[in-house]
């Protein structure tokens, strides 16, 4: 069979198409690499060795962390006092060749800060860059956990004149020791870059890379809570002997433990006799309150309060979790609060007196605990993280047993919010922010809550040195699984951004380079809403699309229209349009594609980014290059006039003068 010239340069033509998209593909299922792409310029991608010995380069000090060791302080002369600024970095690996210039351009413009650190990632000896550790901003009790600042931070010079070494034959020590102290009085900065690569060899598992970062290897090992606490915990505590940091010490104020709980007599005996049973600590009281238990139910709550001890408010109302906890915080008498969920169940004897150390603490706001599904060791609850599609509780279902994102369910670490299924915070403090808000009934109020503890200055805090068991959800049921409950959640998931707008998508814990969708620790998805840029501009275009030009073989289907409620960080109101297109029967990669938005006599184009669509790809696996079928596009409310506009896609053919077009039968309503 003879072959045309046409034929052949369509070929050829489709070859060059597909090896484009392949390569945008194979960049789009890269999350990483779609990050480096995005975030990083070519200069910054390069890398240098970090020298093994100091070395200055113009006004900054090159310090390879390991030299800290036993005589740190005859540095001080030699080479700190002729610096400006100290770049320290472990020599095992490199640095980006922008270090030293991110160094230098960032104490220059913050003149207030003397110390940052940076994120970093893993190198393989084929030079390809994996695990990013994106770093959270200030976290001061994550960094008495263990040294999060990993590898890599700088010092302003001058920061170092006055203090004096510790002499130890260990450098961690060394750092960590002045890195606390620097830290005492004035936070530490995080400059939000990739700026080091810890060389790690092909062989080298995931946990031996995470764990050495961290510096926290005993807790890599360790599953039952006990041997944590015998193994672990201890072990960082003598690490830091002789280095002050005024917390966690309970002065052993009276805690009053606050229970709402309705109709469950059964469910609230276990609670409260675990209390009663394996608490250590020396003065609590705990007061239930019920709103609105039938006669029989009623009866036995009082039994189980003569018998445990508990005081008993009955208070008929309608299901309203922030009122039941005001109420009975109104009740209480105790020094400290701690609201408890009746289906919890008490695991260790010290539980009590951590959290209230935790609580005591002046800069701490809310502190909580750790909850694993019951007789499990699965996480339940790790602490909240404040993502783009709300408050969720990062690793539910996760095996404890396993290391997460270098130790984010090992230690104490900082969260944006915990879960008020056991939540501490002292009296004066609930006072201080109003308690928890009423209109939110059901859910968020606990986030709501921990929001107006960290708009106050409080750091929350989650301690995953203590465990319950959290028998979830026995009295409402799953919110996910009715939909008027999931319009409910909704409602209230606004109230909740309504209140707190400044709180939309945003977690100084929870690097913005990780996912806003997913409960794992992963880099950002390339076709997560939260990584689309708004568009710089539509452009006006003469043509007037018509329905005689409608061919159904272009398929649209929108996902979002619509006005976006809360606008991301540093970002104005904007539009959303979403959507996925593709040509049915044809190769999609052999089309180009354009986006149009249409009222009246206006039309214009916009410029949609290209995304990556599993979901579109397992649904409709029989068509050609569907994968990247998603087409987003973010629009500042200010460059469309007002309109309810329809939502055009066209496919041009890269062969010929083919052209198809089509129209959504969702249209988008701008009002302003």
């Amino acid at each position: 069979m003879s072959v045309s010239l046409k034929q052949i340069f369509q070929e050829k033509l489709h070859n060059v198409y597909e090896e484009r998209y392949k390569k945008e593909l194979e960049v789009q299922t890269d999350a990483y690499r779609y990050y480096i792409r995005r975030a990083e310029s070519p200069e910054m991608q390069k890398m240098m060795k970090m020298p093994k010995e100091p070395v200055f380069d113009g006004n900054v000090l090159l310090f390879p962390m390991e030299k800290m060791a036993s005589e740190a302080g005859n540095w001080q002369e030699e080479y700190f006092a002729k610096a400006e600024y100290v770049l320290f970095a472990s020599s095992a690996g490199y640095l980006s060749e922008s270090a030293v210039q991110k160094t230098t351009e960032f104490f220059e413009r913050h003149p207030k800060e003397d110390i940052f650190y940076a994120n970093e990632d893993r190198v393989g000896t084929d030079g390809q860059r994996s695990h990013p550790w994106f770093k959270p901003q200030w976290s001061p009790d994550t960094l008495f956990a263990f040294f999060y600042f990993g590898n890599i931070f700088a010092v302003r010079a001058g920061a170092l004149a006055k203090y004096r070494f510790r002499e130890s034959s260990d450098a961690l020590e060394v750092i960590y020791a002045m890195v606390l102290s620097l830290t005492r009085e004035k936070p530490a900065a995080l400059l939000d870059e990739i700026l080091y690569h810890r060389e790690c060899s092909d062989m080298e598992s995931d946990a031996a890379w995470e764990s050495e970062c961290v510096g926290c290897t005993p807790f890599y090992d360790e599953i039952k809570l006990q041997e944590s606490e015998e193994r672990g915990w201890k072990i960082r505590m003598e690490h830091r002997e002789g280095i002050s940091h005024p917390a966690y010490v309970s002065s052993g104020r009276k805690v009053s433990i606050l229970i709402p709980s309705k109709d469950h007599p059964e469910v609230l005996k276990r609670c409260v006799e675990s209390i009663r049973t394996l608490t250590a600590y020396p003065d609590y009281e705990i007061i239930v309150v019920d709103n609105g238990s039938c006669e029989e139910a009623k009866k036995e709550y009082l039994q189980l309060g003569r018998k445990f001890s508990y005081s008993y408010l009955y208070s008929p109302m309608e299901f309203n979790f922030s009122a039941m906890c005001n109420l009975a915080a109104k009740n209480a008498t105790g020094e400290l609060y701690l609201f408890l969920n009746d289906d919890m169940e008490i695991l260790q004897a010290d539980w009590l007196e951590k959290l209230a150390g935790c609580a005591e603490t002046e800069r701490i706001g809310a502190a909580g605990a750790k909850l694993y599904y019951p007789g499990t060791t699965l996480i339940q609850h790790a602490g909240i993280t404040n993502m783009y599609e709300g408050p969720v509780h990062k690793l539910m279902k996760k095996d404890d047993a396993e290391a997460y994102y270098y130790g984010r369910n090992r230690l104490r670490h900082n969260v944006i919010g915990v879960t008020a299924a056991c939540l501490m915070v002292s009296a004066d403090k609930f006072r201080e922010v109003g308690g928890f808000c009423e209109e939110l009934q059901v859910a968020y109020n606990d986030v709501d809550f921990c929001f107006a503890l960290h708009q106050k200055g409080y750091d929350n805090l989650v301690c995953n040195d203590v465990v319950l068991y959290h028998h979830e959800s026995l009295s409402r049921g799953n919110d996910l699984l009715d939909e008027k409950k999931k319009a409910r959640l909704q409602r209230e998931r606004d109230v909740l951004y309504g209140r707190n707008p400044g709180y939309y998508d945003f977690d100084p814990y929870y690097s913005r380079h990780l996912t806003g969708v997913s409960e794992n620790y992963e880099c950002g998805l390339p076709y997560e809403n939260r990584n689309l840029m708004p568009v710089g501009g539509v452009t006006p275009v003469k043509k007037r699309l018509g329905t005689e030009e409608i061919n159904e073989t272009l398929i649209i289907r929108v996902d979002h229209a619509e006005r976006l409620k809360f606008a991301m960080q540093g970002e104005n109101a904007c539009y959303l349009v979403d959507l996925h297109a593709h040509v049915r029967g044809l190769d999609s990669c052999d089309y180009t594609y354009q986006m149009y938005l249409q009222s009246g006599n206006r039309t214009f184009a916009v410029p949609a980014v290209r995304r990556y669509r599993p979901d579109v790809l397992s649904n409709i696996y029989d068509q050609k290059h569907v994968e990247l079928s998603g087409f987003a596009a973010k629009i500042p409310v200010e460059l469309l006039p007002a309109g309810n506009y329809e939502i055009w896609m066209e496919a041009k053919s890269v062969f010929s003068r083919q052209v198809l077009r089509n129209r959504a039968t969702e249209t988008l309503q701008a009002d302003e």
